[in-house]
């Protein structure tokens, strides 16, 4: 059973009405939630990648309630954020209510919660799209951006990049962060694969509590997760060149 669950039914235990209580929960965080996207690349130019052919999986879906098992990663070498521009946060809040208002729980994804000051769940956050898909998606926008070339297929690509999404989750008890867990496997033509777990967290004092906020937080710690995995991408295009064509 999941830390929430437990606390929620804690408080059924204690005699207070568990029903009303979800519902309240489930309408105030279900009017406007979240959007899951990103607009524009972000990271530095990676020059080992330019022309390089990439074949890059779909990312899959593994995520897990709760997650101990590692810590979050330092933040990457000369890592800023790069805010989203008003006109990409215009546009993520008319496509986030044009494609979220409206829909029912079952067809949205729970990526978080918002806690009172005794750690109390109070409101739990959605997102009208994919985790999954958001880093997928993420990925191969910053793939095209450095001019890898992406390709259809993984025979003869430079690399082949699969990744499995382990953890992705926003909490706000005093402070707000995000923490996502990636298991990234980056294979170099004619080379074994090579696995990396990649553990990355933005935390910051919760000021607002609103939408956008969460959103800029959980834009900040997908921006240091393509750090690191545009590097593993880029030792991998670097072995690739070192290693001799199959005759």
């Amino acid at each position: 059973m999941s830390r929430d669950a437990r606390i929620f039914a804690a408080l059924g235990r204690k005699g207070q009405p568990m029903r009303p209580l979800l519902l309240l929960i489930a309408l105030a965080s279900c009017s406007h939630p979240l959007l899951l996207k990103k607009y524009a690349a972000t990271s530095p130019a990676v020059p080992q990648l330019d022309g390089r052919t990439v074949y890059l999986q779909p990312f899959t879906d593994a995520r897990v309630e709760e997650w101990s098992q590692t810590q979050p990663l330092p933040d990457p070498p000369r890592y800023t954020f790069a805010e989203p521009s008003a006109e990409q946060l215009d546009q993520w809040e008319r496509e986030r209510r044009a494609l979220g208002d409206g829909l029912p729980v079952s067809r949205l994804y729970s990526v978080g919660v918002v806690r009172n000051g005794f750690g109390m769940p109070l409101n739990e956050v959605f997102s009208v799209s994919s985790p999954v898909q958001w880093l997928s998606d993420a990925t191969r926008l910053e793939l095209l951006a450095q001019r890898a070339v992406l390709v259809d297929s993984p025979e003869g690509a430079d690399v082949v990049v699969a990744g499995a999404v382990k953890y992705v989750r926003f909490e706000q008890y005093l402070a707000s962060w995000v923490h996502v867990v990636l298991d990234v496997t980056v294979t170099a033509r004619g080379a074994p694969p090579k696995a990396t777990r990649l553990h990355v967290a933005e935390s910051h004092l919760a000021w607002s509590g609103s939408a956008t906020e969460i959103y800029e937080t959980f834009c900040a710690t997908e921006q240091k997760l393509q750090r690191y995995l545009l590097t593993e991408v880029a030792r991998a295009a670097a072995q690739a060149d070192a290693t001799p064509p199959a005759l």
